[in-house]
């Protein structure tokens, strides 16, 4: 199969079960709640950066943490 068919697929599913949900629940927003945003923006303790997060600090202009570059 091709991957385009199975993107566009994807995204027709999503839709669909977006629609059935705005059938069932109206008022609901779809956005992220802002507890998980800022969750998921803080640094992880003990979490070693992988080498492609390094490299997009590095790009970013942010110094790199000491564990990432010892990796």
């Amino acid at each position: 199969m091709d991957s385009s068919y199975l993107f566009d697929t994807y995204l027709e599913s999503v839709a669909r079960y977006k629609n059935t949900q705005a059938a069932f629940q109206p008022n609901r927003d779809n956005r992220p709640s802002p507890l998980l945003k800022d969750l998921l923006g803080k640094e992880r303790v003990g979490v070693v950066p992988t080498l492609g997060m390094e490299n997009m600090a590095r790009a970013n202009g942010v110094k790199a943490s000491t564990a990432a570059s010892a990796a």
